[in-house]
């Protein structure tokens, strides 16, 4: 089997959400026989892919030559995505995620992952460029053109019924597979990783972990003010990791007016190396999101032995029922959540025991096989 996979996502070092699922991806179909990858990128674009060299990727390389700025990135996409769509014959050709510019039937049958309606959902977040071209336009597009559509879960699927209606023919493209995490990599680490990832990230109390951007949508601001009423009962820290800092305003200002900052670790971006001893310490992870159309880091975190408090959102409730789950926009009701599994060792313990049965259901290997069922049945 013959797969072309669009792989824009790897272009930079600092690989976050699709990048990281697409590495995922990307290492686990290259161990499966019979299946010849093709990776399709950019021209002039640098590409990190980090993979066990004995695996050699064919690489094939679109689009135009042009200074990697604003002004060019957005028409180079669009010009190498009509080269791919209307040159290259694939068995099945792959596109990881939900942004395509196909102006013309692709010549080979397209099958693409939806993350998520983000934009549509929630517009004053994001530009009228995004929301009008991207999805209004453009998803449009790509969703008449394909095979089949990923959802990554069914409150995503729902979400795709609401903006696009449930016609037959919509239906039968749709499938609905769970993302997948590497569990050989997620694991409880020793006490000498832990105490390793302390020293080299300045953490010298018991923390709470959120990992993550600092995005109006991802609410950690809800999350610095719980940490605040915390703090009057626990000599704690909370440890960030992500971008967004002066870059976010709602964030921002929940930083700098918190009185307890001074304990408030921001790590940035973190290599994905990194993660599984930095979750294993921490004792508790909170995943304040208002929204999501997946979410990585609750999993991530039960499968490195945490205990986990999240939203009590939709995608929540379908992945993770057996969390503590809290209003996200009641701080009160977070910093109770905190301080119950900091004081109810039972509690926590439970939530760790049943979320290793649980994790076992997102693993990378489960994830695979049903991609391939679908590129085979194509």
């Amino acid at each position: 089997m013959n797969i072309g996979i669009y792989a824009d996502a790897l272009q930079t070092r600092k690989v976050f959400g699709i990048g990281n699922f697409l590495i995922n991806f990307l290492s686990e179909l290259k161990k499966k026989k019979g299946i010849d990858i093709n990776l399709l990128l950019l021209e002039n674009h640098p590409y990190i892919l980090p993979f066990d060299e004995k695996y050699e990727f064919k690489k094939q390389f679109y689009g135009i030559k042009v200074p990697r700025n604003k002004l060019f990135k957005p028409l180079n996409k669009i010009i190498a995505h009509n080269q791919i769509s209307s040159k290259t014959e694939f068995d099945v050709l792959y596109w990881p995620h939900q942004q395509i510019y196909f102006f013309s039937k692709p010549h080979s049958p397209l099958v693409f992952t939806l993350h998520d309606l983000i934009p549509l959902k929630f517009p004053h977040w994001h530009s009228k460029f995004t929301t009008f071209f991207d999805y209004s336009i453009m998803l449009r597009r790509a969703i008449k053109l394909a095979r089949k559509i990923i959802c990554v879960s069914f409150t995503t699927k729902m979400d795709f019924e609401y903006f696009f209606g449930r016609k037959r023919e919509l239906n039968e493209k749709l499938e609905v597979i769970y993302n997948g995490i590497d569990i050989r990599k997620y694991y409880p680490r020793s006490k000498k990783e832990i105490e390793f990832i302390r020293k080299k990230f300045g953490i010298s109390k018991d923390y709470i972990l959120y990992t993550g951007g600092f995005h109006p949508r991802k609410n950690v601001e809800t999350l610095i003010k719980a940490f605040e009423i915390v703090k009057k009962k626990y000599d704690i820290q909370l440890v960030l990791t992500g971008e967004g800092l002066n870059v976010f305003k709602n964030f921002d200002a929940a930083y700098h007016s918190c009185k307890e900052k001074r304990d408030i670790i921001i790590l940035g971006f973190i290599p994905q190396h990194l993660l599984p001893a930095l979750y294993s310490g921490a004792t508790i992870y909170v995943n304040p999101s208002l929204y999501e159309g997946f979410g990585f880091g609750s999993i991530e975190a039960l499968s490195c032995g945490v205990p986990v408090i999240a939203s009590n959102i939709p995608v929540v409730n379908e992945i993770l029922p057996i969390v503590e789950k809290f209003n996200p926009l009641n701080t009160k009701e977070l910093a109770e959540k905190i301080s119950l599994l900091i004081e109810n060792k039972k509690r926590a313990k439970e939530i760790v025991r049943k979320g290793k049965k649980i994790t076992k259901v997102y693993s990378l290997e489960r994830m695979i096989n049903s991609y391939i069922e679908i590129f085979e049945s194509l």
